[in-house]
């Protein structure tokens, strides 16, 4: 049984990774979460949340949701999603990484 990182915007495409989720799942694989989302609340609770990432990337999720600033907040998550998939891989926590979604969340993934 592998275990597949999938990284992803949980607010915007909650849907999508939940499907993704579940194939996964059904298959007789574990999927682990990163949500990487910062316009809203996720669609559902990811193993690793937006706030855990923002910080690893050097910032704080409520303060990226003040802002505003997409920019800032896709190189802060992007920061933050590498940092941790590279803690988590060394860690033997998972075997490969999934992601999808439009621009931002194909920037982070």
């Amino acid at each position: 049984m592998a275990t597949i990182l999938l990284i992803g915007t949980l607010d915007t495409k909650g849907a999508e990774f939940t499907y993704a989720r579940d194939l996964i799942v059904q298959r007789g694989h574990r999927a682990l979460v990163m949500d990487a989302g910062t316009a809203g609340e996720p669609a559902f609770e990811p193993d690793i949340p937006a706030a855990q990432v923002a910080q690893a990337g050097g910032g704080n999720l409520s303060e990226l949701r003040a802002q505003a600033d997409r920019g800032a907040a896709v190189e802060t998550m992007t920061r933050g999603a590498a940092i941790l998939a590279a803690q988590f891989y060394a860690e033997g926590k998972f075997e490969g990484v999934f992601g999808m979604g439009g621009g931002g969340n194909t920037v982070i993934a």
